[in-house]
């Protein structure tokens, strides 16, 4: 290897850029005649610089945006991005709170509020994080972010209190809401968190329902709102389950009661010849989903019978709004007069269909039809097994 001299120092110094200087090195190392490795050290040594200079750049902005996106409003800190929900989630479900009566402390303040809307589009409704409250249970009306808290030992008196879990508001316009949730920018009074500013309230952020519209409907309000506080002793946030719930509405509408009563008028059928249902024309096949569906055409809300259970719960977004669950711990929220879809992991695909009749707690009783017993009878499932639902779109 060659030595370097004085000279040499001072030819390095005359290029100040790596390739430059990378390419004085070389020569002296190398020799002028290799001019092409001499060119692909410079050429390296070039692309190496640029990206020392533009990576801090770049994290920054990858950092800029992950913060932008943690920090939208309440209702979005447990990010599950890129899964697809859809307004099953709120369809006649509220946010019910303590019984008012046992409050130990009620006051009329104004608040700062602000309206959380997750995004929806098509059939596929994607929302900006997660459709589960930072205290555990599934969005639906009524849910409200508050300003962090204590969990252990939270602060309910004096001028400037908590607000924890299970603290009911009665909001003008909106109706009652409870405490379930945080966000990022919901702070109290005067704190500023971030680039989010300081509000001259405290500020809640409330569920108004899926889409930009819902959100253009309240918009941003400084608003009296009466505010009943519990005692932490006797109604502590490790426990929210057991005072705070999510309740849905098992009423039958429109739609389901003249579903199911279609649906009771077939219970006893038993074709005369195994597998050759008057649903299918009396052909020799599997009929669950044929009844299903002769149900719904029945009553108006097919154009046609589909003797596949999967074909069912896919092919008929015309007609029917479907409810498809997304990930394991979801749990889908079935109303009398739904079809229901059971999967089956050997055949890899929704293999089972049926009518739902009621609901009861965990429990979905139905009628499904070409049953063990290859007739129209009754069955129980738990929810958590259903992985699907259907029902109409339009109710008449």
């Amino acid at each position: 290897m060659a030595e370097f001299n004085p000279k040499d120092i001072i030819d390095i110094a005359k290029n100040p850029t790596v390739a430059g200087a990378a390419k004085t090195i070389g020569k002296k190392v190398l020799g002028s005649k290799q001019k092409w490795i001499l060119w692909t050290v410079a050429f390296l040594a070039s692309l190496t610089l640029l990206l020392a200079l533009i990576w801090p750049f770049a994290l920054g902005t990858v950092m800029s945006m992950a913060v932008k996106q943690l920090a939208t409003g309440g209702f979005g800190n447990n990010s599950l991005s890129g899964s697809e929900f859809d307004d099953n989630f709120s369809d006649d479900c509220k946010i019910q709170g303590p019984d008012k009566s046992q409050a130990v402390r009620v006051e009329t303040r104004k608040f700062y509020i602000t309206p959380y809307c997750p995004e929806t589009t098509g059939t596929n409704k994607t929302m900006e994080g997660s459709p589960y409250a930072a205290a555990g249970m599934r969005l639906a009306l009524g849910a409200v972010a508050v300003p962090p808290f204590n969990k252990s030992n939270p602060n309910i008196q004096g001028d400037k209190p908590d607000y924890p879990w299970g603290t009911t508001f009665e909001i003008p316009g909106y109706g009652t809401g409870v405490a379930v949730d945080h966000g990022a920018a919901i702070q109290k009074a005067g704190i500023r968190n971030g680039k989010w500013p300081a509000t001259p309230y405290d500020h809640i952020d409330i569920f108004v329902g899926w889409g930009k519209e819902s959100c253009k409907k309240w918009g941003t309000k400084n608003v009296d709102v009466k505010v009943y506080w519990f005692d932490p002793k006797t109604y502590p946030s490790k426990n929210v389950d057991s005072f705070v719930k999510r309740i849905c509405s098992t009423t039958a509408n429109t739609c389901g009661a003249k579903i199911v009563a279609r649906a009771k008028a077939e219970l006893g059928y038993k074709p005369e010849k195994e597998n050759h249902s008057k649903y299918l024309n009396y052909e020799k096949a599997q009929w669950r989903a044929a009844f299903t569906s002769w149900v719904y055409k029945q009553e108006g809300y097919l154009n046609s019978v589909d003797p596949s259970s999967p074909g069912l719960l896919y092919n008929h977004s015309d007609k029917l709004k479907i409810i498809r669950r997304t990930y394991e711990e979801e749990i889908l929220n079935p109303q009398p007069g739904d079809i229901f879809g059971v999967y089956s992991a050997s055949a890899n695909s929704r293999t089972h269909v049926g009518i739902v009749e009621s609901i009861d707690g965990d429990w979905i009783y139905t009628i499904e039809g070409n049953t063990s017993g290859d007739d129209v009878d009754r069955n129980k499932r738990t929810i958590k097994s259903i992985k699907a639902l259907a029902r109409p779109k339009n109710c008449n």
